[in-house]
């Protein structure tokens, strides 16, 4: 056994410092705007693409897939709150998939009556149609795979840790809690909610976070979670583009 495995305070105190990160960047990054000269130059530069969005990309990485990845290696998390732990089949695969699958289908239904209602009040408001046709483009589903691998690696590093602490149950709804109050104490984030076309990406997230939540619940299983994820994405998205009438 890892020497490790059982530090579950090291394991809080890396979810605190994990969710808090993201934060300090966005306080920094308001900070660095204020800069003039040399230095802002050389943030200009940097900021610029293919500079700009590899580093973006880059980061994104290190922060949702390389740390809680090094933190399992390290013993500091465990496999099986993490839910990458084997493989399992019956009750408890086919059940989750069940959850998975329903939850998808209420998050479409309900995008759908979104983007009408939307669409009936104006052109303007689209919600989803960004992401639409984004997922249209020749490698539009790479996007896609990226966005859900991102978001559902650090929901369950944060999750794992909460499991870790107070059980499966209560785990899951108290690391969702935490995500969901350190991205909205990220600056400008509660503003923009403010946005009607803003808002309905955050909140497609915040949904499917509930149902892969719930597919966790039955499962355990981070690979389930993925692929619900990405397909409630993908319906979530086409049902709103079907009532602009952007589906074919």
């Amino acid at each position: 056994m890892i020497p490790l495995a059982k530090a579950t305070n090291l394991w809080l105190v890396a979810a605190g410092l994990y969710l808090l990160v993201p934060i300090l960047w966005d306080l920094a990054a308001r900070w660095s705007g204020r800069w003039t000269g040399r230095p802002a130059a050389w943030l200009g530069a940097l900021a610029r693409p293919p500079v700009g969005e590899c580093l973006r990309v880059s980061g994104r990485l290190l922060h949702s897939v390389a740390v809680p990845y090094a933190m399992l290696l390290a013993g500091i998390a465990d496999a099986r709150s993490l839910g990458v732990a084997g493989f399992p089949r019956w009750p408890e695969l086919p059940l989750g998939t069940v959850v998975g699958l329903g939850g998808v289908l209420l998050v479409m239904w309900s995008w759908g009556r979104v983007a009408a209602v939307s669409d009936r009040r104006g052109p303007r408001r689209r919600p989803l149609l960004e992401q639409w046709e984004t997922l249209r483009l020749p490698h539009g589903w790479v996007h896609l795979l990226f966005d859900v691998l991102c978001l559902q690696g650090s929901w369950a590093f944060v999750r794992g840790a909460a499991v870790r602490l107070v059980g499966l149950y209560a785990g899951v709804w108290l690391g969702l809690g935490a995500t969901a109050l350190a991205w909205m104490l990220r600056p400008g984030r509660a503003a923009a909610l403010a946005d009607p076309e803003a808002r309905a990406p955050a909140l497609l997230s915040a949904s499917l976070a509930v149902v892969t939540g719930l597919a966790f619940l039955q499962a355990e299983n981070l690979w389930l979670c993925l692929a619900v994820h990405a397909l409630g994405l993908l319906a979530a998205s086409r049902a709103a583009a079907a009532a602009y009438g952007e589906v074919g």
